[in-house]
């Protein structure tokens, strides 16, 4: 058995463990933090931690920043039990060589609340209303290594870092609080086909309601995935396995799987399941990826509830052939610094060769100085 394939078979067995242990439920403020505003990451049954190559994926790991090499701008709409809607809002930008910003925003409304007293007549009604803004910061190993000439071995060069700050609050008949929390989250790549990730949702506190202070729900999340292309000539078919564990405050904890069909990188098929004690709750989505504009939906059922159905959009701004250009010969340039101790050490048999490779590399930082002092 392959070591990525036992370390998603040990995962998914710890985390049904977990989730099977009898726990007890408390309550928090805040509770609409916990939600995951992505139609791809409920479609997958909120196994998504280790979920970091999707638009949206400020809102669960702020790793994620780090892996985007473009501005990427990305919308949901969740329409959620109890006549309850949910907007988000989210972009990132990669700045040079130096990691990636991202900013977030989340606005959510319910429908009328009936307040009763002793009578089951309703007195009047309310409604809850509940916002996120948040700021976020993700930077790579690689980027650590090259810009802050940190010397660290080559094999961190695929670990992403994150952390973001957010301010909330929520409104409910006439009555409001607020608060500010941080997370923090990281990833690493074992290789191109499995990443492990861990994130800490939510780490802050919040004001009174009246005369009430519940804790902010804090989040510790694990996860894996692990890609499996159907063929090696064809890696844009395949499918991804996800499987995690999560442990909110004052809650049992979760187990979560599930898996995602794609086809040439633009269709998507996802399935998933999150158990939770024993209640185990099945979720499906579809997903569309066309050039720059990504389309994704899922459907949540709750028993007593209702259901919940997510639509998430996307997009990509598109790079220009100059920045294009750019990209290549920041490769180029990571390349080059990564093997120069290896060429400085090497002596070449053939002068020629040697000498048509040095004036090759020279050729190369030269026109990305000449890019840089033209932005």
């Amino acid at each position: 058995m392959r070591i990525p394939v036992l370390i998603m078979s040990i995962l998914l067995i710890a985390s049904s463990l977990y989730a099977a242990t009898p726990h007890y439920a408390g309550t928090t403020a805040f509770d609409f933090l916990k939600f995951v505003p992505s139609a791809r990451a409920t479609g997958i049954g909120s196994s998504y931690a280790a979920l970091t190559d999707d638009p949206h994926s400020l809102f669960w790991n702020p790793a994620a920043l780090a892996g985007i090499s473009r501005p990427v701008i990305a919308v949901d709409y969740m329409s959620l039990f109890e006549e309850m809607k949910m907007i988000t809002l989210g972009s990132s930008i990669p700045l040079h060589r130096t990691g990636t910003i991202g900013f977030g925003l989340l606005y959510l409304k319910s429908g009328s609340i009936p307040i009763t007293t002793t009578s089951p007549i309703p007195v009047d009604t309310t409604s809850l209303s509940g916002f996120v803004f948040t700021g976020g910061y993700g930077i790579t190993g690689k980027n650590l290594r090259n810009s802050a000439a940190l010397n660290l071995p080559h094999a961190l060069d695929t670990l992403h870092l994150g952390a973001l700050i957010k301010f909330f609050g929520e409104n409910m008949y006439n009555n409001s609080r607020s608060g500010i929390a941080i997370d923090i989250g990281f990833s690493y790549s074992i290789n191109n086909n499995t990443t492990l990730a861990f994130t800490v949702q939510n780490l802050g506190s919040s004001s009174k309601l009246i005369d009430y202070k519940d804790s902010v729900p804090t989040l510790i999340n694990f996860g894996g995935r692990y890609d499996m292309p159907f063929t090696k000539n064809n890696p844009d078919t395949g499918i991804s396995l996800f499987a995690g564990m999560n442990k909110k405050l004052g809650e049992p904890f979760q187990a979560q799987t599930g898996f995602e069909t794609f086809i040439n990188q633009m269709f998507f098929i996802r399935f998933g399941y999150t158990l939770q004690h024993s209640t185990t709750r099945f979720t499906a989505g579809i997903g569309v990826l066309y050039e720059n504009i990504n389309f994704d939906y899922a459907y949540q059922p709750y028993s007593d509830l209702g259901r919940n159905h997510i639509i998430s959009a996307g997009y990509r701004i598109q790079l220009s052939k100059k920045q294009k250009l750019y990209n290549t010969i920041e490769s180029f340039r990571d390349d080059i610094h990564e093997n120069n101790d290896d060429n400085e050490a090497s002596s070449s048999t053939d002068e020629s060769e040697d000498t048509d490779k040095k004036q090759l590399i020279q050729e190369i930082k030269e026109l990305g100085d000449e890019i840089d002092n033209s932005r």
